[in-house]
């Protein structure tokens, strides 16, 4: 890394620095929790596909006539799951962005030394985080058509 030494260090006011420090425990503490709600939403998922996977051999008659209406629209179903794990990953990836970011923000508050390129590669892992929310915002929306078009054909079948 090769830093101008005069262009290194970013003269911030006392207060500034203070609230830059603040933020990045907000969002150290929002990356975290992201992270942990992406890898809950990934467990769910995981555990409702192999529910899905083994609820054909239930004997309770309610459950196999559930899941002959379900199996109807397998491709639907097959497309959320997809979609779920794939959310769910971007979910954990997005938290751990925001969490470096707020890293790199606690290290321009902190020190006198490459502030430049902690805030610059800060900005960067926080335009990742807004990247990765915008796709998952995206792909809830595809979701919930998939979601609505698996509602309208087991209701179909059900008739």
């Amino acid at each position: 890394m090769s830093t101008d030494v005069s262009m290194s260090r970013i003269p911030f006011h006392p207060e500034d620095e203070r609230m830059i420090a603040s933020m990045s425990v907000w969002m150290r503490f929002i990356g975290i929790f992201t992270i942990v709600g992406g890898f809950l939403t990934l467990f769910v998922a995981l555990l409702l596909i192999a529910l899905f996977s083994t609820v054909q051999h239930f004997e309770q008659t309610e459950l196999r006539q559930f899941y002959a209406q379900l199996s109807e629209g397998w491709p639907l179903l097959l497309g959320i799951a997809i979609l779920v794990l794939a959310v769910s990953g971007m979910t954990i990836w997005a938290g751990g962005a925001l969490h470096q970011a707020g890293e790199d923000f606690k290290l321009v508050a902190s020190t006198d030394v490459a502030d430049q390129f902690y805030l610059a590669r800060g900005l960067d892992r926080l335009r990742l985080f807004f990247k990765l929310e915008v796709l998952k915002a995206g792909l809830g929306v595809v979701l919930a058509v998939l979601f609505a078009a698996l509602v309208m054909t087991t209701q179909l079948v059900a008739q």
